[in-house]
C-alpha cells in the first residue's frame, strides 16, 4: 500500500516535468501514448491526485511509523485517529472529483496489456472510471 501512495507523491512532484515532456517533439511524434498528454495537461486530474494524497496521508504516516525501528505509539495513536476521522470524507471527495465530467479517460485499446494486467484491472473498482472501455 505504501508503494502506491509514494508513487502518487512522486507523480505529483513531477507535475511540471510530465507536462513539459508532453510538449516534446519525440513524445508528440510517438502516437501510441498520445492520450497521456490529455491526462497530464488536465487540471482536474491533478486536483484529483492531490485529493487522493490528502485522503491517504495519515495512512502513509501509519505505514512509515510501523517501518521505523523506534517506538512511536503516541504518533501511531494520533494517525490512526486521524485516519478514522478523515479517510471516509477524503475518499468521498476523491470520488466526487473522479466522477466529474472534466476528468480525462484513458482507452484500454491504446494500451498493450498482458492477461495478468487485465485481470488486475478487473478487481479495482476505481479503474472503471479511468478505463471505461474495459
Amino acid at each position: 500500500m505504501a508503494g502506491e501512495v509514494l508513487q502518487f507523491l512522486h507523480v505529483f512532484r513531477l507535475k511540471t516535468t510530465l507536462q513539459a515532456c508532453t510538449r516534446d517533439r519525440v513524445f508528440v511524434d510517438y502516437k501510441k501514448i498520445s492520450f497521456l498528454a490529455d491526462i497530464f495537461n488536465c487540471t482536474q486530474f491533478w486536483k484529483c491526485l492531490f485529493a487522493i494524497i490528502q485522503a491517504l496521508y495519515s495512512v502513509y504516516r501509519i505505514l512509515w511509523i510501523a517501518d521505523k525501528l523506534v517506538g512511536g505509539m503516541g504518533k501511531l495513536y494520533y494517525y490512526v485517529r486521524q485516519t478514522n476521522r478523515l479517510l471516509e470524507p477524503g475518499m468521498g471527495n476523491v470520488m466526487k472529483m473522479f466522477l466529474d465530467s472534466k476528468m480525462p479517460h484513458m482507452e484500454l485499446s491504446k494500451l498493450k496489456l498482458t492477461k495478468a494486467d487485465r485481470e488486475w484491472l478487473m478487481h479495482k473498482y476505481v479503474i472503471w472510471h479511468i478505463f471505461p472501455a474495459l
